[in-house]
C-alpha cells in the first residue's frame, strides 16, 4: 500500500496512525510522534509505504452476518478475508461428512508469502478434535487473488433492520476550537 501525506498547516506537525493495520518492513510508521514515528514538519511530505497483512478461513461455507460489531446483510463466501484488527461473524454450513474432522487452512493473500500456509483442525462434535483429517488440506486462493477479496469488501452493507438513526436532540455540545499562532504578525 502506498498513502502520500502532504503537510499544508503551517505551524503544527502532522503523523497518520493506521489504527488496526500492521505494516510489515514499517513499523516506525505507527503515528505517535516522537515515539514511533517523527513528525510530518509543516511543508513537509511523507510517502507510506508498506504491506497489509491478510488471511483467509476456507474448508467450509460461511454465512457472514456481523462485521466489526455491526449487523450486514448476511452473504455466504467459501474464503474469509480477514485484515489486522477486523471481526466478523459466520454460520458454518457443515456441508461435509459428519463423522470425520476437515481442514481449515489461513494463508496470506495481498504479497508473496514467506510464512507456510497455517492449518487448523474444524471439529465436527463426537469426533475426537485431535484426530487429523482423512483429506489433504485445501490450499485456499492464489497469494494475488485480490478479486475475490474485493468482492467480500463489496459484498458488506450494513444490515437494514440493524441500522440506528442518529438522536434528534444531543444531550451534550461538545466544541472544538482549533490552536492559533502569531505568525509574522498574522493569527494562524
Amino acid at each position: 500500500m502506498q498513502a502520500t501525506r502532504n503537510n499544508t498547516m503551517l505551524t503544527e506537525n502532522v503523523t497518520v496512525h493506521w489504527h488496526g493495520i500492521r505494516k510489515y518492513g514499517t513499523p516506525w510508521h505507527a503515528g505517535t510522534d516522537g515515539i514511533t514515528q517523527c513528525a510530518i514538519m509543516p511543508g513537509e511530505t511523507l510517502d507510506y509505504k508498506f504491506v497489509v497483512e491478510s488471511a483467509t478461513l476456507r474448508g467450509h461455507s460461511m454465512t457472514v452476518f456481523e462485521a466489526d460489531g455491526s449487523f450486514v446483510e448476511p452473504f455466504v463466501t467459501k474464503n474469509l478475508y480477514i485484515n489486522s484488527g477486523e471481526t466478523y461473524s459466520v454460520i458454518v454450513k457443515a456441508d461435509r461428512d459428519s463423522k470425520r474432522n476437515d481442514w481449515i487452512t489461513t494463508k496470506t493473500i495481498g504479497r508473496k508469502p514467506s510464512t507456510p500456509t497455517g492449518l487448523g483442525i474444524f471439529n465436527y462434535y463426537p469426533i475426537y478434535h485431535y484426530k487429523c483429517p482423512i483429506t489433504e488440506p485445501t490450499t485456499g486462493p492464489l497469494w494475488n487473488d485480490t478479486a475475490s477479496k474485493l468482492a467480500q469488501s463489496r459484498a458488506i452493507k450494513a444490515h437494514p433492520d440493524y441500522v440506528t438513526a442518529p438522536p434528534p436532540t444531543s444531550d451534550i455540545v461538545i466544541v472544538l476550537f482549533n490552536t492559533q499562532n502569531l505568525v509574522n504578525g498574522i493569527y494562524r
